[in-house]
């Protein structure tokens, strides 16, 4: 039972204020889902601020799905054969085909829908006109026109021109489209007339055209459930075709040529790899000049690779040579891991001035770890100076065996 304290009204849970004389409306607080409870529709003025409770007319609205939030109107002329003449003549909208009445009134057969609700609206036009009479080609013009509350003016940049050549061969449509906010008590129409030409211009009938609807709509519906993740069943393809034994719950991803497996969001994942072929490549440069007069070999430069796969490899390389001397020889060398000679040179140049080039590869087989190439060189003896520059080797994997 309510009680009175002080000015104030105090009501237990599931207590009721009951209006109407049959009991029409009853206001209480659900003591179970904490919730104030009217079991009757509030009427009043339309809501302005996100606050304020929804009027009588959204909510029926809603129920019905006649839109107040998803608002339309429709209509055409069916008739046709009003006269465009050299002033602005209205669009007459004969033919309602859909009409949200609490948002948009129109008269029978009247040019003009006038808006009752502020909001942003989508308007579509269209007019059509037709020669009827004479030979003269002629030009017209149509537009969007709008009434705030001090007369018709041309909405801007609503304006489509039409050509007609001449009777029988004289039909034109322009169409426009806007997007407009619009306040209650708006006025809107189409309007049309002839600019250029002799020649009658009147209306198509089923030509002409006015449509009306709000750029938002009722929530939908929730919908399904998207497709399940980690687990579920995966379809997968080799350049679109799909791989044999598909679908597959799990996807493994192995081998030194699959650098990367990342998440990349929005239920998508980035597969990085890398062909076997030209993969590990590596190089060492030495371009600087470098002397001796030693008989045993001496370092010029050193190419060390990472840890490597066990596979077969391309090793190049080039340097260019001189010898101060013509009577004995220039030598040079490349080790493998200090062990293997994979190439070696005695020359004996036939001028000490000249630079001599030389340059080669070779294919060799590597177990798995790190490697080192050593280009090396020296002299027939000890008499003369030997000199290397330009000195080059290049690394890269041909393919695993």
């Amino acid at each position: 039972m309510a009680k009175f304290s002080q000015k104030d009204i105090f009501f237990k849970d599931n207590d009721m204020a009951v209006f109407g004389t049959s009991y029409d409306s009853k206001l209480f607080w659900d003591g179970t889902n904490d919730e104030l409870c009217l079991t009757t529709t509030i009427s009043g003025v339309d809501p302005t601020k996100s606050y304020e409770l929804t009027t009588k007319k959204y909510v029926d609205s809603l129920a019905t799905g006649s839109g107040s939030i998803s608002s339309y109107f429709d209509a055409y002329d069916d008739i046709g054969g009003t006269t465009v003449g050299t002033t602005w003549t209205d669009i007459p909208l004969r033919v309602e085909r859909k009409i949200s009445s609490d948002v948009f009134y129109h008269g029978a057969g009247s040019s003009e829908v006038i808006i009752q609700r502020n909001d942003v609206y989508i308007v579509v036009s269209r007019v059509t006109t037709s020669i009827t009479t004479g030979t003269n080609r002629t030009d017209s013009s149509m537009r969007l026109a709008l009434d705030t509350g001090s007369g018709y003016t041309v909405v801007s940049g609503t304006t489509a021109v039409l050509y007609n050549r001449t009777s029988n061969l004289g039909e034109n449509t322009g169409t426009v489209t806007a997007i407009l906010d619009l306040n209650a008590n708006d006025r809107i129409k189409v309007q049309a007339k002839r600019d250029n030409g002799s020649s009658t211009l009147s209306l198509l009938a089923g030509g002409s055209s006015l449509t009306i609807f709000t750029t938002r709509g009722v929530k939908g519906d929730k919908g399904e459930d998207g497709a399940p993740g980690s687990g579920s069943s995966i379809t997968l393809k080799d350049h679109d075709t799909t791989v044999s034994g598909s679908p597959f719950s799990i996807l493994n991803f192995t081998g030194d040529a699959v650098k990367s497996v990342s998440d990349q969001g929005s239920g998508q994942a980035e597969i990085y790899i890398e062909s076997d072929f030209g993969s590990w490549y590596g190089w060492t440069i030495s371009d600087s000049e470098s002397t001796t007069n030693s008989t045993s070999y001496q370092n010029k430069c050193t190419y060390t690779s990472p840890v490597l796969p066990t596979g077969y490899y391309r090793i190049g390389y080039q340097f260019e040579w001189r010898r101060n001397t013509t009577s004995n020889d220039f030598k040079a060398r490349l080790r493998l891991d200090s062990t293997t000679t994979i190439m070696e040179i005695n020359e004996e140049p036939k001028d000490s001035r000249s630079w001599y080039l030389r340059s080669g590869f070779d294919i060799v087989y590597l177990t798995s770890g790190s490697h080192t190439f050593d280009l090396e060189f020296c002299g027939e003896n000890t008499s003369y100076t030997s000199r290397i520059r330009r000195a080059r080797l290049e690394f890269w994997m041909i393919t695993k065996p």
